[in-house]
């Protein structure tokens, strides 16, 4: 018998646990055409087998889901209104956005959690507000996954929350509010991250390495430096990849002496957050490069850097480092009037002077 035809037979078996393992069954199978057998599974006199047909169709059920599983976020269960948020950002379909925006006044802390951890996957502006006062949830890892799912949009009040993650009993959202503190760019954090590099014993020395290069944190070249005395393949290829996004100019020696270490391991890229096999020479010879084309016009290479970054508070760092280097003529009128304005713009977006 077909697989899709057992799992849908069996999804109207007598006894709750087969039902229940055939809808895990077809989620797993990942074919539309249960999509159907699916959405009457919703209707099962059994919370369990509900909950995981409901899993199911947020890894098959495609758009005809979308307004079922907002439904279910209306449930007296608690364990099928998680599950249906977890399922709708699974789709990752605009339609579910008020539903999950609701969802963030949850009474049951999981459902709030599911719902922050889906309104990120979606990235929606329109959950600025709502993931605004998630953060200050009365459960930590609510607020942690909301200042998560704020970063990526620039949200400044992000920042603090983030920062108190840093301290979180869970490893991966420890890892992730790392790298988010570095996406968001607030200057405030990097005491937190220079404090995490210099800890021999810290397992997130190397995401502390590339989050200080994406803050713009230049007063940190001197530990990152520091740093490449570490003999941890991984360290040694972030530490280079961030003095390169620094530029900066005493990393010369060091990163020729990389050169020669062969090592690989998985590095994220900032620019594609895709992890692939690299070595610590690559890192080392593509920071190189960028240090030697600073080096030769630091005025212009700056600036080109400053026009290109979306961040305005991070914008102004590199315009500020335009008029450090002395810039003639119009360039410098161009700086000064482009920081000004950089300046400005991060106000409105609500970040202040020392972030």
């Amino acid at each position: 018998m077909d697989p899709l035809d057992y799992y849908l037979q069996k999804l109207r078996d007598p006894y709750w646990g087969v039902r229940e393992a055939a809808a895990h069954g077809l989620g797993r199978l990942g074919d539309e055409r249960a999509v159907e057998g699916l959405l009457e599974a919703l209707g099962d006199p059994d919370g369990y087998v509900r909950a995981a047909a409901v899993r199911a169709l947020g890894q098959v059920g495609g758009s005809r889901a979308v307004e079922p599983l907002v439904d279910m976020l209306a449930q007296p269960l608690a364990v099928l209104r998680a599950a249906a948020a977890e399922a709708l950002g699974t789709l990752g379909d605009p339609r579910a956005l008020p539903g999950l925006n609701a969802a963030l006044k949850d009474a049951e802390w999981t459902v709030r959690l599911q719902a922050c951890r889906s309104l990120a996957r979606l990235g929606a502006d329109r959950s600025r507000g709502p993931l605004r006062q998630a953060l200050e949830d009365p459960v930590e890892i609510v607020r942690y996954q909301a200042a998560l799912a704020l970063a990526p949009q620039q949200h400044p009040a992000a920042g603090p929350v983030l920062r108190e993650a840093l301290g979180c009993s869970d490893r991966e959202v420890r890892r992730q509010a790392v790298q988010a503190l570095g996406e968001l760019g607030d200057l405030r954090a990097a005491g937190d991250l220079r404090a995490l590099l210099r800890d021999p014993g810290e397992d997130r020395r190397a995401a502390a390495a590339v989050a200080l290069a994406r803050l713009g944190d230049f007063a940190a070249a001197g530990e990152l430096l520091a740093a490449l005395q570490s003999e941890e393949a991984d360290l040694r290829g972030s530490v280079a990849y961030a003095l390169g996004r620094l530029a900066e100019p005493r990393a010369v020696r060091p990163l020729r002496r990389l050169g020669r270490d062969t090592r690989t391991f998985g590095f994220t890229d900032p620019a594609t957050g895709r992890e692939e096999e690299t070595t610590v020479a690559a890192l080392a010879h593509a920071a190189l490069q960028e240090v030697q084309r600073a080096a030769r016009n630091p005025a212009a290479y700056w600036a080109e850097r400053a026009e290109s970054e979306p961040r305005p508070h991070v914008a102004a760092r590199f315009w500020q480092k335009v008029l450090e280097n002395r810039p003639r003529g119009v360039l410098a009128e161009e700086a000064a009037r482009a920081r000004a304005q950089a300046l400005q713009r991060a106000r409105e977006e609500g970040w202040s002077e020392d972030s």
